[in-house]
């Protein structure tokens, strides 16, 4: 470092995240032991080990804990080599027959890391596994292919392990038919052995090949790298393996383990066994799967994914009490499993509900039919209604639209007959047939399912459900489970500036814009070569160009076939006829462009089309991720889908924040950083690459909207009644800009910030006020703005209506309320310290700022009619007033245990409370705990391994013979309660002005299991499963 800086190098520094400094002065010391010790010429064993237990003792007189010397090295220091165990097979069991104890233990070691590749001077991969079997407390393996060419050289030593009552897990696929059927049965033979199997053919992102031999020791390894359970891969090929030593690098194998438990419990997989057998074999041996199988071990189980949006359906109908359901997810995504498991779920509270289900074609109504069967367990459920057929059985029906618009049928039937009426591909839902059926029909639920609400003729079908989507699932999300194609989005920097260009009610004026644009030759240029530069053959491309006006469509297709690149333009005055046979050319490869006035934003599905142009400017995200949708459509050949953005000048009311964030996957990060960094957390195989002048021009616009947030804000509020007839809502307002309640509420300068009623008071638009206080109210009002629902919402409708009782007369539920509320507003400061005298006092200062009362009402009823999950009560130690799933910052749930009160805020350090005077332990998780976007070494602490289940690490000083471990391990026996709540990230995006996030409550928690010590890792079951949005943000983190 000196000598760089001597040439004038400046260093970037930065204090390091409390949570990886451990780690980083473990590194750091280490080296210089090890330096040390081999400078030691004489006696080195002895001395090192003076130096060492030096080391130690200064520890234990830092620390002031005495039990830091049981660390102390012993006189003489011994490598220890084994440890006997007198149940493990020696001689004639192993896989040479007749070999010596030395020999059974790993060439390798256990406590070094290791790279093996087949040289011949490394030993056999085959030979290493059999002798980590010999030796480990679990053997945990993920392999894509299992092959009895290489598992029969292991089982000898996995059937041995089974004698002395070690546990077996395999994770394995059906996957190109790699996988022998005799090895699934030769496994499953081995006593306590378990395999799951992943039957996803299509879905082929099971690759891994993993062997974990965890150890109670702690000297856990793993070799992980490309060897199959094959005898090429165990014996003679030249495949690579890194072995992992656990001892060495604890956080590597802390990521290994929460992957391998995250896998494990993915309901996709089939556990191997008596009843899932056949099938299994069928896959593997006939490459399909059995429709007339038994449903015996065969229960429907959705993917987590799946599982929010049945909880969204469920909180669309139970909270908020809409059944007019749409749901909008991609080809792929399971629709009709979504509906089957829909419908199960429904007929728990009506036994014998009448279902109707329509599609439009006789494929679908079979496959459909299926899967309801397969959901309810009852192959005889239900049946498809022919043109010919019987019209007996009429309770649960599949039916074709066009069978069922018939007049007959349809006024045959009262429109209340069915109670659950679900229509698939329903954004056919303005044709006649369908607007004849759902117009007639009055169920008790309405299911609609589609790709897309939208159609191509611009009606929209979200009509029929109450203008509103109820689930869907999100771009990112969907990439990363490979239903749609990934991205590479390019932002080519283009010669035209908007600047000029005017701006009229929230877009560009189409007539300036077609004049900048159309003529523009060094633009058609520009475009040309963008082209050239970025496909890898342009007449080869099936491609979209988006353009402002017809004339602008007509010029670029001419354009296009001048340079020898086939193209049509396509507008809204196109016939129809045509406009099917230019698609049609498209497709098959006869045109290389389209070029169109949105026409094709909407509805329109030509799947081949792999190449996107956009031409203009999109000032609407949503048409914005319309356009990009039209090339994300998998299909076969088609590996990404190139995005061609031109960028140029723009006005400061245009933003490219929006398109920017609904692009990106998992990050807390402003746009602005994510692109600095090269945008790391994109989904899988997206890429997005911006030219060095477009780069320059959307991180300037984007500063640009950050130092003028207020002032733009404030114009578009004084605005509104010019522009939009609806009335001016905070609902309204964050909906028609896209903005969230994030941009509204930011810090300004002097550290304050403006709340929506100061807005609107600046912008002439809503009513002036005063209040010394209005800074700290209004960042109350924004810490409130995560309340979504349950009782503590209740409670806050009435101080919002002004029902505030005298203090004599409030119920201790009541008391800790108004407590939690003034916390929320104040912070840390007790109402003591501000000289109140009632703990209602914070509540009545709201009622006396009137524009602060109505923007916290606002607040709370936008949130509400966002929520998305259950919130119910549960009845806790104390009388806590909180409710199950509900999310609580940790002053609100310090305020609902009496922790924090009227005199005295006691705050929790180590993320655990105890509170004696209850018997219940409070355990406050954040699951990535360095601010760090990835931090290998605190993701794996704590964790979700199913929607029931939670690893979760202990204090550091905690063990299982402690006070505290006890417990932990006993706490049913000892009548204590364990309440675990949890948060993906101490300051996450759903937060405004970087306040802290809530914690969700999951409720109470029994103990499992644990291991190690100092600290320990306690597996928790959860009495109620986590929610699915939770849980999926959870299994993300580890893979």
């Amino acid at each position: 470092m000196t000598a760089l800086a001597q040439k004038g190098v400046e260093s970037l520094k930065e204090s390091p995240p409390e949570a990886e400094v451990p780690l980083l002065y473990a590194r750091y010391l280490l080296p210089i032991v090890r330096q040390a010790v081999a400078e030691i010429r004489e006696n080195r064993l002895e001395r090192g080990r003076e130096l060492v237990n030096s080391l130690v003792g200064e520890i234990a007189r830092f620390m002031g804990d005495e039990t830091w010397e049981q660390a102390l090295l012993p006189s003489p220091a011994e490598l220890l080599l084994e440890v006997p165990d007198p149940e493990a097979p020696r001689q004639g069991e192993g896989l040479l027959g007749g070999i010596s104890s030395e020999s059974l233990r790993p060439l390798t070691g256990i406590s070094e890391h290791t790279l093996l590749t087949g040289a011949v001077a490394d030993p056999r991969l085959a030979h290493e596994l059999e002798a980590e079997i010999l030796s480990a407390s679990r053997i945990d393996w993920m392999v894509s292919f299992l092959r009895w060419s290489g598992l029969r050289l292991l089982l000898p030593a996995l059937e041995g392990a089974a004698r002395r009552g070690i546990p077996l897990r395999v994770i394995t696929t059906t996957y190109m038919k790699a996988t022998e059927a005799r090895c699934l049965e030769a496994l499953s033979e081995i006593p306590g052995a378990r395999i799951r199997v992943s039957l996803d053919d299509t879905e082929t992102r099971l690759h891994a090949k993993a062997y974990l031999f965890p150890r109670e020791t702690g000297y856990s390894t793993a070799y992980v790298g490309s060897s199959n359970a094959s005898r090429t891969a165990l014996s003679t090929g030249h495949e690579w393996n890194l072995k992992i030593a656990a001892s060495l690098s604890p956080d590597l194998w802390d990521k290994m383990v929460a992957s391998f438990e995250s896998f494990w419990n993915r309901p996709e997989l089939v556990e191997y066994g008596e009843g899932t057998r056949l099938l299994v074999r069928q896959r593997l041996e006939e490459g399909r799967a059995a429709s007339t199988l038994s449903f015996k071990g065969l229960a429907l189980s959705p993917y987590p994914f799946q599982e929010e949006i049945l909880e969204k359906l469920a909180v669309e109908r139970e909270v908020h009490g809409r059944t007019k359901n749409l749901v909008v997810a991609a080809t792929g995504t399971g629709k009709t499993v979504i509906a089957a498991l829909d419908f199960r779920r429904l007929r728990e509270k009506m036994p014998r509900a009448r279902l109707l289900f329509v599609a439009h074609r006789r494929e679908i109504l079979e496959q459909s039919l299926l899967t309801f069967r397969r959901a309810l367990g009852d192959p005889n459920f239900g049946r498809i209604l022919l043109p010919d057929g019987p019209p007996g059985g009429s309770e649960h029906l599949f039916v074709s639209v066009q069978l069922l618009a018939s007049r007959s049928l349809l006024d045959s039937l009262s429109p209340d007959y069915f109670d659950v009426v679900v229509v698939d591909e329903v954004h056919h839902g303005e044709a006649p047939t369908y607007r004849r059926l759902l117009s007639r029909l009055s169920p008790r639920i309405l299911l609609g399912l589609t790709a897309t609400p939208e159609r191509s003729d611009g009606l929209d079908i979200r009509s029929w459900f109450d203008g509103r989507i109820a689930a869907e699932i999100r771009l990112p999300e969907a990439i990363g489970r490979g239903l749609l194609v990934p991205f590479h989005y390019f932002g080519v920097s283009d010669s035209v500036d908007y600047r000029s260009v005017r701006w009229e009610r929230g877009r560009y004026n189409l007539s300036d814009l077609d004049n900048v644009i159309t003529g523009d030759d060094l633009r058609a240029g520009i475009i040309l070569k963008a082209v050239s530069n970025y496909l890898s053959d342009p007449r080869k491309a099936r491609g979209l160009g988006f353009c402002v006006s017809v004339n602008h469509a007509i010029r670029m297709a001419e354009i296009f076939n001048r340079a020898g690149l086939p193209s049509e333009a396509l507008h809204a005055g196109t016939p129809s006829d045509r406009r099917e046979r230019v698609r049609s050319r498209l497709s098959n490869g006869e045109l290389s462009f389209l070029f169109t006035v949105d026409l094709f934003n909407e509805g329109v599905d030509i799947p081949e089309v792999d190449t996107v142009l956009f031409l203009r400017p999109t000032e609407s995200l949503t048409v914005f991720l319309q356009q990009l949708g039209r090339g994300l459509r998998l299909f076969p050949g088609k590996e990404v889908l190139t995005v061609l953005d031109f960028i140029g000048q723009s006005r400061a009311e245009f933003s490219f924040e929006s398109r920017f964030r609904s692009l990106l996957g998992a990050t807390r990060h402003s746009v602005g950083r994510e692109m600095e960094a090269g945008f790391p957390f994109l989904p899988p195989g997206c890429a997005i690459r911006l030219e060095p002048v477009a780069k320059e021009i959307v991180l300037d616009n984007i500063r640009r909207s950050i130092s003028s947030r207020r002032r733009d804000l404030r114009d578009r509020l004084a605005r509104w009644p010019a522009e939009h007839d609806r009335p001016l809502t905070l609902a309204n307002f964050l909906e028609t800009t896209g903005l969230s309640l994030t941009d509204l509420y930011k810090k300004e300068g002097g550290g304050g910030c403006a709340g929506f009623a100061r807005l609107k008071a600046d912008a002439g638009v809503g009513p002036d006020f005063s209040s010394p206080d209005e800074g700290r109210l209004t960042q109350g009002i924004a810490r409130l703005s995560h309340v979504e629902g349950g009782r503590y919402r209740q409670f806050l409708d009435k101080v919002v209506r002004g029902e505030i009782p005298e203090e004599r007369a409030l119920s201790e539920e009541d008391r800790r309320f108004f407590l939690m509320l003034h916390y929320s507003l104040w912070g840390k400061r007790t109402p003591l310290s501000l000289g109140q005298e009632s703990v209602t006092d914070s509540a009545r200062e709201l009622l006396r700022v009137p524009p602060l009362l109505e923007e916290l009402r606002e607040v709370l009823d936008y949130r509400t009619k966002g929520q998305s999950r259950k919130i119910t009560p549960i009845a806790l130690p104390g009388g806590a007033p909180l409710d199950l799933h509900g999310s609580y910052l940790l002053l609100e749930i310090l305020a609902a245990f009496g922790r924090a009160n009227f005199s005295e805020c006691r705050e929790v350090r180590e993320g655990v409370l105890y509170l004696s005077e209850y018997r219940t332990d409070l355990f406050f998780v954040t699951l990535r705990k360095s601010p760090k976007d990835y931090s290998p070494s605190t993701l794996y602490k704590d964790y979700a391994v199913s929607e029931t289940l939670f690893h979760w690490q202990s204090q550091n000083r905690t063990t299982p013979e402690s006070p505290t471990g006890q417990r932990y391990i006993r706490h049913q026996d000892e009548g204590a309660t364990p309440l675990l709540f949890v948060r993906t990230q101490e300051k996450g995006p759903e937060m405004p002005l970087g306040l802290s996030s809530p914690y969700l409550f999951l409720g109470p928690v029994r103990y499992v299991s644990h291991e190690g010590s100092r600290p320990m890792s306690i597996l928790w079951h959860l009495e109620h499963p986590m929610p699915p949005a939770l849980f999926e943000a959870s299994a993300a983190a580890v893979g």
